[in-house]
């Protein structure tokens, strides 16, 4: 089915969104690093005007699923959207001196956690590869989402998008790891390497669940979610300006 706008954001509670819409009133909302997708259903049918922007866009499909996208309840604190062009400078490493191998030894670390999996298919030397992702399934111990084919630009845009998402500022864990994360993506090679020595398994398990959910599952302050989710995995509990 083919739509006539499309919007990516990094949205809070939600992590890294492609919103697809068209005027008759269709909505189609992706999360790219899960697969999830939800879709208007016949009955919402009422006219986008050709000025709306994502956030309503977004608020229109919530409207149909009775507030509640991708298990979160009702709206998200906040957004940031933009066009094709933000997702392709989001992919995009010149900006960047991580390497493609340091962002797949990111993930993998990451994927030591017993909520992810990463099987590498294809591995070109240093500079290209390729990797099927499942991610753990927050309302269900034994189901997963994915597989979702991820590849060097994608794990770059992961933690772009972690670094919108995830607090910081505050005498916290996560602003911790978020003071690591901005030394990855930091444009001085020193910096890098001092973010990546000091990077452990609970800090890349905490990147990746703000880059693909939006929000950590084991400290889920302020995420409105379903009660299914709020179930107990192993010894965590499981509880959403425009960039032209």
């Amino acid at each position: 089915m083919e739509y006539r706008d499309i919007a990516y954001g990094y949205v809070s509670a939600l992590g890294f969104i492609q919103l697809q819409w068209d005027p008759v009133g269709r909505v189609r909302a992706t999360r790219v690093f899960t697969g999830e997708t939800a879709v208007t259903c016949e009955g919402c049918d009422e006219p986008i005007p050709d000025d709306a922007e994502p956030d309503e866009v977004l608020r229109r499909l919530a409207r149909c699923h009775d507030q509640k996208l991708f298990g979160v309840w009702d709206w998200w604190a906040f957004a940031t959207w933009g066009t094709d062009s933000m997702y392709r400078r989001a992919r995009h490493g010149a900006d960047l001196r991580l390497t493609a191998d340091e962002l797949l030894a990111v993930l993998m670390l990451a994927a030591r956690h017993d909520s992810v999996r990463l099987d590498v298919r294809h591995y070109k030397g240093p500079r290209a590869w390729d990797a099927q992702l499942w991610t753990a399934r927050p309302d269900s111990p034994t189901s997963w989402f994915g597989p979702v084919t991820v590849d060097a630009g994608l794990a770059r845009t992961l933690l772009r998008a972690a670094e919108h998402l995830m607090p910081s500022g505050t005498a916290t864990a996560t602003a911790s790891t978020a003071e690591l994360l901005g030394y990855l993506l930091s444009t001085d090679r020193e910096t890098v390497a001092y973010g990546l020595d000091n990077l452990s398994e609970s800090d890349a398990y905490e990147i990746f669940c703000f880059g693909v959910l939006g929000y950590d599952p084991a400290n889920p302050s302020g995420v409105l979610l379903h009660p299914d989710l709020f179930i107990q995995r192993g010894n965590r509990q499981r509880s959403t300006f425009r960039a032209d």
